[in-house]
């Protein structure tokens, strides 16, 4: 895409191919921004960090990209959430861009994408299937809908059981819910079903997915319910081999009244930290890095973020931390991977071109500058410079 304010309505991907090209480009980094919070670069599209950015002159598509932080009593973040939605868009390509997109960090942060398993839903087309299809009652409808969005369906002999206890007094009611309980596809569906416009919009979803090749699986499922109060049409989830969600998004209620008629939604995911850590700390798709970078200013960050770029066009495998604000936990956290160097940022340091680098085995410290900090590791590691360290472009 040459140009950012292309509407998502001109734009067909290029089915089949694994490089399909979406609008929000090919991510860079994840850091800190100035206003504390977490944004990407994308190769020159501009990315909003907040609604109150965006006007009426504002173009379609719009793109917010931040993190949800928790704040403990002390000021230190607790926690912190991955935030990317696309709005203003009306079709069913939006879907399809997040969706992209958030493969694409999982796999670059070590999963495998043929260990990755998508699946779609309607949440406005669950409550009428069970009243109109099933047959169920009000009181039923929100009990079946309650289990499904507290994942009871994880157990299975227990959640069907506690629905047919639910549905028990409807007759033939349990076993229409448990045609939608199997089906797999769309197709798996009673016919009167499929006839229902949601579906039309999800079938397209879905074969657009499969034909980008964009992950291991790509189904229908009457259980993927994301987004309890929040999500109002399309939901989807990713989950790993294992069952374990690893994103969760959907096209929101209306947040705003700008733009086109019908249009003012957000479609949106979220990458909870835990994920992160999960893949940097213990995957084993992910090697270790050679040096961490503990930064002692959020001011440092930019600078940070630069030698790392550079260390890696050298072969070294940087991490950088910015979650930990606390210098000492920074430094104990790539102790803790087993970093064989920690490298320190100062913007004092800056001025004169030199950096502490601390070799974590001997606990000798180093005054060197990036090219000296460069050669040593690589002499440490003693390998040639040329080894692919790709899955170290994401910073978290």
């Amino acid at each position: 895409m040459d140009n950012p304010n292309t509407k998502v309505s001109q734009i067909s991907p290029q089915m089949g191919n694994n490089n399909a090209p979406y609008l929000i480009g090919n991510i860079n980094n994840i850091c800190r921004t100035e206003a504390g919070l977490y944004g990407y670069s994308d190769g020159g599209y501009e990315i909003y960090n907040s609604y109150k950015n965006i006007s009426l002159d504002t173009p379609a598509p719009v793109r917010i990209c931040s993190a949800n932080q928790n704040i403990d009593s002390n000021g230190g973040i607790t926690n912190w959430k991955f935030n990317a939605k696309i709005g203003l868009v009306n079709n069913i390509y939006a879907e399809y861009e997040l969706i992209s997109l958030a493969i694409d960090i999982l796999c670059k942060i070590g999963a495998a994408k043929e260990t990755l398993n998508v699946s779609i839903n309607n949440r406005m087309s669950v409550g009428r299937i069970l009243r109109q299809y099933i047959g169920l009652d009000t009181v039923q409808v929100q009990m079946i809908m309650r289990l499904i969005d507290k994942k009871e369906y994880n157990v299975p002999d227990r959640f069907l059981n506690q629905v047919n206890e639910i549905i028990d007094s409807t007759e033939g009611a349990f076993d229409k819910f448990y045609i939608l309980w199997s089906a797999k596809t769309l197709q798996d569906l009673p016919a009167q079903l499929r006839s229902i416009s949601e579906f039309g919009q999800m079938d397209y979803l879905l074969k657009i997915l499969n034909l980008g090749n964009l992950c291991g699986n790509v189904k229908y499922s009457f259980l993927t319910m994301a987004g309890s109060g929040k999500y109002m049409d399309t939901v989807f989830e990713i989950t790993d081999t294992n069952g374990n969600i690893l994103c969760s998004g959907g096209r929101t209620k209306p947040y705003l009244t700008v733009g086109p008629a019908n249009s003012d939604q957000f479609v949106e995911f979220t990458i909870q930290e835990s994920v992160f850590k999960k893949f940097i700390e213990i995957n084993s798709n992910i090697s270790s890095a050679d040096v961490g970078i503990a930064i002692f200013h959020e001011s440092a960050i930019p600078s940070a973020l630069e030698i790392a770029e550079k260390m890696r066009s050298e072969g070294v495998r940087v991490d950088v931390d910015i979650v930990n604000f606390s210098l000492e936990k920074q430094k104990i956290s790539y102790i803790k991977k087993h970093l064989k160097f920690v490298l320190f940022i100062d913007s004092r340091e800056n001025l004169s071109g030199t950096y502490r680098l601390l070799e974590t085995s001997t606990g000798k410290d180093y005054n060197v500058s990036i090219e000296r900090a460069t050669s040593k590791i690589l002499d440490y590691r003693g390998i040639n410079h040329e080894e692919d360290d790709s899955l170290f472009s994401i910073l978290v």
